[in-house]
């Protein structure tokens, strides 16, 4: 009788276990706005997507990727840039350069860059680079809460022809990139 008992509640206890688990992530998913916050200065404007900042106060220096976008790309030495790379650069750079900014860090890392949200007076810089039509809402890298909000912004710019929507059909960055190399 005692073996049948415990053969009954290891499932059950493995079960709750489980669902335990699952209801957590859903009631206390954070997002991808986890991470440790620094107010900063931008550096430096690498591309449309990713900035070099210092923190306040002190000397920590940190290269953000912006989470939840796609700037079209820069020109480099093995390969010609994309259409409108230079205006998303040039854009991000109004926004940010030489400013104060909050940078909230997701936790992730891509190529050795963190992966930031870029706030300036509580104002998305990620999603702003996206209502300007100067970059993409990165799909396959947004988590709820954010998704929708970026995917609207961009069918907003995309709707009325702004930024990088000027053109019919532009490429997305991220196929760009696995395209054969172009000089």
């Amino acid at each position: 009788m005692g073996y049948l008992r415990r053969s009954k509640i290891r499932p059950f206890i493995l079960l709750l276990a489980f669902t335990a688990v699952i209801i957590y992530s859903y009631v206390f998913d954070p997002g991808k706005k986890p991470g440790k916050q620094r107010d900063c200065i931008v550096e430096k404007v690498k591309d449309g997507d990713t900035v070099t900042v210092r923190s306040l106060p002190g000397d920590e220096q940190y290269t953000c990727r912006l989470y939840g976008i796609d700037a079209p790309e820069l020109e480099h030495p093995d390969r010609k840039g994309q259409p409108y790379g230079v205006e998303a650069k040039h854009e991000l750079e109004k926004l940010v350069y030489k400013e104060q900014v909050r940078v909230i860090f997701t936790g992730d890392k891509s190529y050795n860059r963190e992966i930031c949200f870029v706030e300036q007076e509580g104002k998305s810089m990620n999603l702003e680079m996206v209502r300007k039509g100067y970059a993409w809402a990165y799909r396959k890298h947004l988590d709820r809460p954010y998704a929708s909000e970026y995917i609207d912004a961009e069918k907003r710019a995309r709707d009325m022809g702004i930024g990088l929507w000027q053109q019919k059909n532009p490429q997305p960055p991220w196929e760009f990139r696995n395209t054969p190399a172009l000089k």
